[in-house]
């Protein structure tokens, strides 16, 4: 509920309850192995963006900056941790932010300022901390995990960077979802309970 709420926005009820109808139905509908394919919410938002023209991602509602960074990053670690999740958000945010970064600071020249306010963007550390690291939608072993959220981070990347696509965090975590049951029967590991 969240994720809806605070990453999708449209002037229709009816759109935010036809996502919220989708998320909830997912989790129960398409499973594999007893775990659902698709995060929720992530399903709900990329659905209802995909087949309306109502709904979008709002990359910085909250503004940015060093409070808001400092605030998500506690209790986003809060959270992972209790998941056992924490390499999920560091490979990501660490590779999706080393990529701005070099890109921002080191190859265009830009001041820090652009990269703190890029990488602190309320979508993206939300995202970063409590939608790719879902523990049902991500693989059971350590390793296709990092190496999943890394590809994830450089192809979101790529999109928004060079694309320019809004909420392509969200968009690359779709479509990349399906290689999960791919990843747990190639890298075997106790799934999480």
């Amino acid at each position: 509920s969240f994720g809806l709420s605070l990453l999708l926005k449209t002037n229709h009820w009816t759109i935010a309850a036809l996502a919220a109808l989708i998320s909830i139905a997912s989790k129960y509908i398409i499973r594999i192995n007893g775990k659902h394919i698709f995060n929720p919410s992530a399903l709900g938002i990329v659905a209802v963006l995909f087949f309306t023209s109502h709904a979008w991602i709002s990359p910085g509602q909250w503004g940015s900056g060093i409070v808001i960074l400092f605030a998500v990053l506690s209790l986003g670690f809060i959270v992972v941790t209790r998941v056992q999740k924490l390499d999920v958000s560091l490979a990501f945010l660490g590779t999706f932010g080393l990529l701005l970064f070099a890109r921002q600071v080191i190859y265009l020249g830009w001041p820090l300022d652009f990269f703190v306010q890029s990488i602190s963007t309320d979508s993206l550390l939300l995202f970063s901390f409590f939608m790719i690291t879902d523990p049902k939608t991500t693989p059971n072993h350590t390793v296709a995990r990092i190496t999943w959220s890394m590809t994830v981070a450089v192809i979101a990347f790529y999109l928004a960077t060079f694309k320019f696509m809004n909420g392509a965090p969200i968009w690359v975590l779709i479509f990349a979802q399906p290689l999960v049951p791919l990843l747990d029967k190639l890298f075997k590991a106790k799934a999480f309970q």
